[in-house]
């Protein structure tokens, strides 16, 4: 017997705005501090060299990141133990916190030593917060949608990151041509991070009127909840996590280049204005939230594998061109050079996210994209930003991190080419674990890959 209930197009639509506010949320939160590196490094990293203090910034970016794994761990086994809704409910709301502590804290001249611990351990808590939302919100609104649209669903989920990122740099460029960069920088720099109260109170709420998923509810109805999905994750579908920590590698390090990054390249390295590097990286990111979603329409209709690799092969052919036009300074060159990049990695977003729920089955699906996702997105990508810095700085040359990015984004093309199997039309019914679990004698086809 089905024990899945039926969803209405208002469960639908509820679904969809709850599992995208969360990561509106987190890169909103996130975005705002690369976006104003150049602000914060003097007040919480002070040194007489202004990169040191931007390296040593990026660094506290990278370290809370490696509290990702473990919110992927803590998150994965509430929203597959207890329920998608109560995880995603609790990180939205821990992020939101932690955001709001960082645009209160005082700077380092007022109370020293401690404006940097405070600031560090505030990083660690969103980081740690963080780890259960990506991943989620796409399990969440996959399992939730139409089976034939599911890329398209997926798409949401970092078309609602790149929207928060959007808003971001878009907020801290109109305070500064509100108020001017001199305001921005003695007060209100502190507005962006102090917006996640009312940000993190509307996540809560939309996502307390939900209810869980359909595949979820059938899960636990037929009593076949897996006790221990992280472990049953390792020990079943390894080659499948390394897929999704390779794929979650390669597009957090793109992903955080052009949105962490890239301000404070542009200004820092390139030398063009800060209104003009904020300017224009704003429109570059909703380019890139546009094309996330038609690349997810994309992957519905072709399959998952040829939109992922061709977008992985685009990135390494225009890396170093695009990097050698943003170097020259020109503003034009600035914002092409920008859209182009967006548009590659939008594209390899979108089926990457659809896969982190197809190659798993349900009743493990939240904690082994969570945890693979962490691992790579916080382990690796979490570095980028950092790594970038330190080799413009060690070599000389504005275009270093292009090779950088090139030699992440060739091995992922390797490796996706030669593991990754085509997962369209291969979407398992929502109800395939249930059936499975309680013992039912029928045979359901699955995308999950085990070893």
């Amino acid at each position: 017997m089905d024990t899945t209930k039926r969803t209405t197009p208002p469960d639908n639509k509820r679904a969809i705005a709850a599992g995208a506010i969360g990561n509106f949320i987190e890169w909103f939160d996130f975005v705002s501090y690369g976006a104003l590196a150049a602000i914060l490094a003097p007040r919480f990293f002070p040194s007489e060299n202004s990169t040191v203090s931007v390296i040593t910034l990026f660094a506290t970016f990278a370290l809370a990141f490696l509290f990702r794994p473990l919110g992927g761990f803590v998150f994965g086994l509430v929203g597959d133990r207890v329920g998608r809704r109560s995880a995603l409910s609790a990180s939205v709301m821990l992020m939101s916190l932690a955001t709001v502590v960082i645009g209160s804290l005082p700077t380092v001249e007022a109370i020293g030593l401690w404006a940097t611990v405070l600031i560090v351990l505030a990083r660690c808590v969103q980081a740690f917060a963080a780890g259960g939302e990506w991943s989620g919100s796409v399990v969440y609104m996959v399992e939730f949608g139409d089976q034939r649209r599911r890329s398209f669903h997926a798409s949401l989920t970092p078309t609602g990151a790149w929207l928060g990122a959007m808003a971001a740099v878009g907020v801290v460029s109109g305070l500064n041509a509100v108020f001017g960069q001199a305001a921005v920088d003695a007060w209100a720099w502190r507005v962006p991070f102090l917006l996640a109260a009312p940000l993190g109170l509307i996540g809560l709420y939309l996502r307390l009127r939900i209810r869980d998923t359909p595949e979820f509810e059938a899960l636990k109805s037929a009593d076949a909840l897996e006790s221990r999905p992280v472990r049953e994750a390792f020990r079943s579908h390894k080659r499948a996590l390394l897929l999704i920590f390779i794929g979650a590698a390669t597009n957090a390090t793109c992903g955080y280049i052009l949105l962490t990054y890239m301000a404070t390249y542009l200004t820092t390295t390139v030398g063009v204005s800060r209104s003009a590097a904020l300017a224009t990286n704003t429109i570059a990111i909703g380019v890139t939230a546009i094309a996330t979603v038609l690349f997810g329409i994309a992957a519905d209709r072709v399959g998952r594998k040829p939109v992922f690799i061709g977008s992985l092969l685009a990135q390494v052919v225009i890396v170093v061109p695009v990097f050698v036009v943003l170097s020259h300074g020109s503003v034009a060159g600035i914002l092409i050079g920008q859209c182009v990049l967006g548009v590659a990695i939008g594209a390899a977003h979108a089926p990457f996210a659809v896969l982190c729920v197809e190659l798993f089955p349900a009743r493990v699906r939240y904690a082994a994209s969570g945890v693979g996702y962490s691992i790579g997105s916080g382990v690796v990508g979490g570095l980028a930003p950092l790594v970038a810095t330190a080799l413009v700085a060690a070599s000389g040359s504005a275009i270093a991190p292009a090779f950088y990015l090139g030699g992440v984004v060739l091995t992922a093309f390797v490796v996706f080419t030669a593991l990754l199997p085509e997962t369209r039309g291969l979407n398992e019914s929502r109800t395939s674990d249930t059936r499975h679990s309680a013992g039912q004698s029928s045979t359901v086809r699955t995308t999950a890959l085990t070893e």
